[in-house]
């Protein structure tokens, strides 16, 4: 009796993950369609215009923004940001936080003193 319970209520579930599934797909697709205009947006821009904003902005918002971006177009942008916003940019782009140990040299692991 209480696995029919239990099937009745997974049975009544369902339609409302559906709709909870569907809401978060048009939250979704409305999300990337405000990035797209963001995108096209800066696209057309100057590269140093788009810059100079960007340096401004949070590194979050400019690394949603160069994700979208055609290489072509962002390139003359992250060229025109101060060197320490595209540094941060690009480094979040390639997914870096920290220098890992196996980028670093072995000889930086070892104690001090030794051969």
């Amino acid at each position: 009796m209480a696995k029919a319970a239990i099937a009745k209520q997974v049975a009544a579930l369902k339609p409302l993950a559906k709709r909870l599934e569907a809401m978060n797909a048009e939250h979704h697709a409305a999300n990337e369609k405000k990035w797209a205009a963001l995108v096209s947006t800066y696209e057309t821009m100057d590269p140093r215009s788009a810059a100079r904003i960007f340096d401004g902005l949070d590194p979050e918002v400019v690394l949603n923004v160069l994700q979208r971006m055609n290489s072509r177009k962002s390139a003359p942008i992250l060229a025109a940001m101060t060197p320490e916003k595209a540094q941060m940019v690009t480094e979040k782009l390639a997914g870096i936080s920290q220098p890992s140990i196996e980028a670093q040299p072995a000889a930086s692991l070892l104690p001090d003193g030794a051969p």
